[in-house]
């Protein structure tokens, strides 16, 4: 649990929203090739990451103290090994790898290490890596050469988790708030990559090797340059291209059958660890209701919804808000039978709603109950399943006697929306890292706290506790426990319709080699990967 090296990519979920949960294209050697729909941010600094697109660049430009590899475990990338606990464990010395250099050639030193914590910690509205960094007390120079003391607020027993993937930045560059921004539009940092050229509508970008990265991981990275192109339509046919040898690799696709049946084509799953839902607003009184709650979960039949809309083992039904990827995840926990009658009982018995054999009708008024479903406009084409299993459980809504509707909005209106609680039920996705933290989401202090997304504004006395034994606990095995309790706390006192675990799929061209995919960042390890070459 100690692993924080990004709080949740959940802000990633919502940039999912705001590309539409887009399709990537690229190629390796000559030129990197993105196909998006959208053209990522401005501001590229590696620290408030609310881009998915952001993150893929911050990946090829940028190394922490510690990454993570292909199976998930850390190992040193800035460092020069693990960790040193000291005296109670609350404090560990961290040793930089000497003569490391920034593409400038300026030495890479100490004090950028230092700046670079104290800059995340003290970052308004972070929402990368925010628990991680709120864990460290303080970071100083230590007496050994090159060394680095962490102290943190409590006990931990592998610190290497909670340092990894804080993209170190360099000092002399950030002097003042005109550098920052100036700093946040063409960043420099360790990694394997730098940007060198933007088009003037940025929409391609151009990454060279970094010169000075073999100070960092000796003969790397293999392939020479990149370019990233971003265009505002679909008309590409993806299979044809990366048949073609056009581009060597499509990340974050969909299950796609021609592709998975080509021998030339590598296909791999992505864990993106992506979690769905419908939302819960709190502030109405009768959804507040946990009879209701309860109820609406039985109104539906998520594996016929699954099972029709999503082909190839793309998605896995949910029990809760941890997927099955999840150390967290509670096997003994049921899954919501579709069971209409059953879920009626419930809603009457919350005292707010009766049924007059064809309709649901609010005691107080006598009209036919009505609740709005919140989600976000997607072009043709575009996340046909998602909108049609939207529809299925509006449909499915307006079969139990709900006079239930869809809104469609803007990516705009619908954050808007989302951020000021405007809305009955909405639908969202988040993307959790591998420490599975959702806390920001649903704990009582994330309503208002900075950094804090529980938009739904629930509120479990059961769950705060949960939370924070989870936060305090130092032994994993002390930490299942919490997170198996939280799990089932959540499925039986619900602040959302959990739905379904999305997953996607990488395809690679046989001719790159040792293009691993790491669970959490695809790029992590792009600098060990080879294109082979007739």
């Amino acid at each position: 649990m100690e692993n924080n090296r990004s709080l949740f990519k959940f802000i990633i979920a919502l940039i999912a929203f705001f590309a539409l949960v887009t399709s990537c294209v690229a190629q390796f050697g000559t030129e990197m090739v993105y196909y998006e729909l959208n053209k990522p941010k401005r501001n590229l600094m590696p620290i408030n990451l609310d881009d998915i697109l952001v993150i893929r660049m911050n990946e090829l430009m940028f190394d922490a103290l510690y990454s993570w590899d292909d199976q998930g475990n850390p190992f040193p990338q800035m460092a020069q090994g693990m960790p040193t606990l000291l005296g109670d464990t609350t404090s560990a010395q961290v040793i930089l790898k000497s003569n490391m250099l920034w593409p400038d050639s300026t030495p890479i030193t100490v004090d950028d290490v230092i700046f670079t914590f104290n800059l995340g910690r003290t970052y308004l509205d972070l929402k990368d890596n925010r628990r991680a960094l709120e864990l460290i007390s303080s970071v100083t120079s230590g007496n050994a050469p090159n060394s680095i003391i962490f102290k943190f607020k409590r006990k931990v027993l592998h610190p290497e988790r909670l340092l990894a993937n804080v993209f170190i930045m360099p000092k002399s560059k950030l002097s003042s708030r005109k550098d920052l921004d100036l700093y946040a539009e063409k960043p420099m940092g360790a990694g394997p990559y730098q940007l060198k050229d933007i088009s003037i509508s940025s929409s391609s970008y151009k990454f060279y090797k970094n010169q000075n990265y073999g100070t960092i991981a000796p003969g790397r990275p293999y392939i020479d340059h990149i370019k990233m192109n971003y265009w505002n339509s679909r008309a590409i046919w993806v299979v044809n291209i990366l048949q073609g040898g056009i581009v060597d690799v499509l990340p974050d696709m969909e299950y796609n059958t021609e592709l998975m049946t080509k021998p030339q084509i590598d296909a791999k799953p992505v864990n993106t660890n992506t979690v769905a839902m419908l939302l819960f607003n709190m502030r109405d009184p009768i959804l507040k209701n946990i009879n209701v709650r309860q109820g609406m979960q039985y109104l539906i039949d998520r594996n016929k919804i699954y099972d029709t809309q999503y082909s190839g083992d793309s998605t896995n039904v949910l029990t809760g808000p941890y997927p099955p990827s999840s150390w967290f995840f509670n096997r003994t926990v049921p899954s919501w039978n579709y069971d209409p009658e059953f879920g009626r009982n419930l809603l009457l018995q919350s005292g707010y709603l009766n049924f007059d054999g064809k309709k649901i009708t609010r005691r107080d008024t006598g009209k036919q109950w009505a609740i709005t479903l919140t989600t976000y406009i997607t072009a043709i084409g575009e996340e046909d399943n998602l909108r049609n299993s939207l529809e299925s459980i509006n449909e499915y809504f307006k079969s139990s006697g709900i006079l239930s509707n869809i809104e469609y909005k803007s990516t705009e209106s619908y954050l808007r929306a989302l951020e000021k609680g405007d809305f009955q039920i909405i639908y969202l996705q988040f993307t959790l890292d591998d420490n599975f933290n959702i806390e920001p989401f649903f704990s009582t202090s994330a309503i208002t706290r900075p950094g804090g997304q529980n938009f739904g504004a629930y509120s479990n006395p059961e769950a705060d506790r949960a939370f924070r034994e989870l936060l305090l606990a130092t032994v994993p095995q002390k930490q299942r426990i919490e997170g198996l309790a939280l799990h089932k706390i959540l499925h039986d006192n619900p602040p959302a319709m959990f739905l379904w675990y999305l997953r996607k799929y990488a395809y690679l061209r046989a001719e790159l080699q040792n293009a691993s995919v790491e669970p959490f960042y695809f790029f992590s390890t792009v600098d060990k990967w080879v294109k082979k070459t007739d």
